[in-house]
């Protein structure tokens, strides 16, 4: 209940941001997505920066099981502060999924520390 009551109070909203327009095919991703990508992130961050947006992942070594890995980005309310990083690896066997909830918690950690510091 705490934690709700936490985030209810900053009014924290999750978002899927589309970065490329994936072909059918995966090998057929050419430059032209990739540029259009990375023009749609940076027009992201540019209009969110200063109004605090974390960004999680996580993967695994492997397709389905292996050693995973997560991070999260937050992007600091204050224009004085840089962007903050947060990477956490398990030795543990795990699947993406879990790998990408583990980045979702690790992004939820940091918003609750960052916002009670």
């Amino acid at each position: 209940m705490y934690c709700r009551q936490h985030f209810d109070r900053y009014q924290l909203k999750v978002h899927f941001l589309l970065l490329i327009d994936m072909p059918e095919n995966a090998e057929a991703l050419t430059q032209e997505h990739r540029a259009k990508g990375n023009i749609r992130v940076d027009s992201f961050l540019n209009l969110h920066r200063n109004k605090s947006v974390i960004f999680p992942d996580g993967s695994t070594d492997y397709i389905s099981i292996g050693i995973g890995s997560c991070a999260a980005v937050l992007l600091a309310l204050l224009t004085t502060e840089d962007e903050i990083l947060t990477t956490e690896t398990f030795c543990a066997l795990t699947g993406n999924i879990e790998a990408e909830v583990r980045g979702i918690a690790l992004a939820l950690d940091m918003a609750v520390h960052y916002f009670s510091s």
